[in-house]
């Protein structure tokens, strides 16, 4: 009997993108599966990634597909009704969470499924590469930002993301319940805090380095103030992770890394006036900090009320 497996696509205003990822999906060896990809549109007034995925009719390529409008805005409540049509399925394997701004690699479901065979573990995370709408500037090149470090095919100890992500959903009847908090829903980090959670009831962690997906970057969202702004963003929901997870004792001592690190990277910035990438690493963290200290005090930064690419 071929494995059930559920692809899960949040969608808000992307419409193209959404074509391409579908597209690349449709791409896979897929004779031994039993697919069904769930596109859930965040967008109740235009419905362009709903109306596509209806334009296809009950398949496309051979491959079911359903859509759904989730009207709540807000991507924890579009994961939630992804997870909770997957949970629907009481004969499904496996969830794959990807988003409408990535599209795979040919090889990349059998990697995935590999991997979690191998390592029979309840989380998968693929690799991640960037891919530009223009030839980015020299100081984009290795920034993390973009580039995420690419860690060899294992066990690790936690996947932090839902970009091109397998759950087990015997993991998700094992343990309670896990909604994706609504909390995290304008300002991201609901993934991070997800995982957090499974990892706290005992879930295993692996990745595949070999489960390629391409994220794409628009020019929007290639520039320093992007940038400063995610690096700022991640340091606000980082904090609000800590507080709800890992305890007072974490959260206070994170809180006084961000001190020093307010107190000392600027002079180390100007240690690298004539190095601006390795400068703007530093400004990085040093954004992240203040994040942190934002969240702190209470303030939220709601990185996703705007929208890059189509």
């Amino acid at each position: 009997m071929s494995d059930k497996i559920i692809i899960g696509i949040p969608t808000f205003r992307r419409p193209e993108g959404l074509k391409l990822l579908l597209d690349s999906i449709c791409k896979q060896n897929l004779e031994c599966y039993d697919l069904t990809i769930i596109v859930v549109d965040n967008d109740e007034e235009k419905m362009q990634g709903f109306n596509y995925v209806n334009s296809l009719g009950s398949s496309g390529n051979g491959v079911s597909i359903k859509a759904f409008i989730e009207p709540v805005r807000g991507i924890s409540n579009v994961r939630n009704k992804i997870l909770t049509e997957a949970m629907s399925v009481c004969d499904g394997y496996a969830l794959i969470m990807l988003d409408d701004d990535e599209t795979v690699d040919e090889n990349w479901l059998d990697n995935l499924l590999m991997t979690q065979k191998i390592y029979n573990s309840d989380v998968v995370g693929g690799a991640i590469y960037p891919k530009f709408q223009s030839p980015p500037p020299a100081w984009v090149k290795g920034l993390p930002m973009y580039y995420r470090s690419v860690k060899s095919t294992g066990i690790v100890n936690i996947i932090e993301n839902t970009g091109n992500t397998l759950i087990t959903l015997s993991s998700l009847r094992k343990f309670e319940f896990p909604m994706f908090d609504n909390h995290f829903g304008l300002s991201g980090g609901e993934d991070k805090e997800f995982f957090t959670r499974l990892k706290q009831q005992g879930a295993q962690f692996s990745y595949s380095k070999e489960a390629i997906a391409n994220e794409f970057y628009p020019d929007s969202r290639v520039n320093k103030e992007w940038c400063l702004q995610r690096s700022y963003r991640v340091g606000t929901t980082d904090m609000s992770v800590y507080l709800k997870h890992v305890g007072k004792n974490k959260y206070f001592k994170e809180l006084l890394k961000a001190i020093i690190i307010i107190i000392f990277y600027p002079l180390i910035c100007l240690r690298f006036l004539r190095n601006e990438p390795k400068r703007f690493v530093y400004k990085l963290k040093l954004y992240r900090a203040f994040g942190k200290i934002s969240s702190a005090i209470g303030q939220r930064y709601s990185e996703y009320r705007i929208i890059h690419g189509s």
